[in-house]
């Protein structure tokens, strides 16, 4: 998917870049089917191509109400909801694949610049899961659901991915590795997001369980990083 991203970031015929399109499309139904072992009840909604045109039309409206001398901060807040929108259609429509009732009541909390309505044109989605009671089997559901979130929002095609290595300078120096696929709505990858940081925690839990975070004895133990 990170190729066929790449491809469609350099493609300009329209052609080439309708069946790359369509190629995501039927990658996102198999990888559904390898999460949950199933097939999609629903595929209905927004399409790749038409998230993407979205995303377009929000930042030029972004561009021309600057332009008009509109409050920055009123901008960023109307920014913000519409982001929240997609967002929120990601899930719905995930769920809708699903098919079935989550195993818990749940609800989806932003973070870092979209909790406070502070998103620009180009960041990143930051949020957590919030789950009324925590078990095997809803913490699975949940990182299946996030999984599929992250490879979904992955295909809106600004979600960053390496090609060309680092390259050492004639200084002494690396060179950034170079991604095709530029940066903007996408997973952060700072651990933001329900996945977190593999190995080390994931923002899928109960209110308590992710209050513990603010707690002195959690960033001791995850090195100090402040997540929430």
């Amino acid at each position: 998917a990170h190729l066929l991203n790449a491809a469609l970031a350099v493609n300009r015929n329209e052609q080439r870049q309708d069946s790359l399109l369509a190629r995501l499309a039927q990658l996102e139904i198999l990888f559904f089917e390898t999460l949950f072992s199933a097939k999609p009840v629903s595929v209905q909604g927004c399409s790749i191509a038409g998230y993407r045109e979205l995303l377009a039309t929000i930042r030029e409206q972004v561009s021309f109400r600057l332009g008009q001398d509109e409050a920055p901060e009123i901008v960023q807040r109307s920014l913000t909801a519409q982001y929240k929108n997609i967002l929120c259609e990601l899930i719905q429509s995930s769920l809708q694949w699903i098919g079935r009732k989550p195993p818990t009541p749940f609800a989806i909390i932003g973070l870092g610049s979209m909790a406070r309505e502070e998103m620009c044109p180009y960041s990143d989605v930051e949020f957590a899961i919030l789950i009324e009671k925590k078990s095997p089997e809803n913490i699975l559901y949940f990182r299946r659901l996030s999984r599929l979130l992250e490879f979904r929002v992955a295909n809106l095609g600004e979600t960053k991915f390496p090609l060309i290595r680092p390259k050492r300078q004639p200084d002494g120096s690396m060179r950034e590795a170079v991604s095709f696929v530029p940066g903007g709505f996408s997973m952060d990858i700072g651990g933001l997001s329900p996945l977190g940081k593999s190995g080390s925690y994931e923002l899928i839990d109960t209110p308590e369980g992710l209050a513990a975070c603010q707690a002195p004895e959690w960033f001791t133990k995850n090195d100090g990083e402040i997540i929430l």
